[in-house]
Formats: C-alpha cells, structure tokens, sequence
C-alpha cells in the first residue's frame, strides 16, 4: 500500500466527477469500500494523503483514469 500527497486537487476532482455522473456520495463510498467519513474528507480537502488502494477504486468506481482524479 502506497500513499501519495494531496497537493493536487484530487478531492475537486472525485467530487466534480461524480456530480457529472449523477452518482450520489452513497453510492461511492459503497462502491468504492471505503467510509463515508473517508469519502467526505477526501472530497472536501481535508486529508494530506490518500491511500492508493482507495484512490484506484474510486477511479474505478467513476469509470475514469486515475490520471483525471489527479489532473
């Protein structure tokens, strides 16, 4: 397990994605197997770092790249 520096806005990206595809916060972090509470602190910028596994399964989950999550 690896983790990467939030200094790319990866939260405004996760929650922007999602908005556009009509996924709600739910859905997500069911999805993703992750915690509501991890889901919300990511989105809104409130960790430093994010673990891989869990960035790699919201890609998924959103069907995008893990390249557009942190772009």
């Amino acid at each position: 397990m690896y983790q990467i520096n939030l200094t790319v806005n990866i939260g405004h990206n996760i929650k922007r994605i999602r908005e556009v595809k009509n996924i709600s916060r739910k859905e997500l972090y069911i999805d993703a197997k992750i915690s509501a509470a991890t889901l919300f602190r990511l989105e809104n910028n409130k960790v430093k770092y994010i673990n891989t596994d869990h960035l790699h399964r919201i890609a998924k989950c959103l069907s995008v790249d893990i390249r557009e999550l942190l772009s």
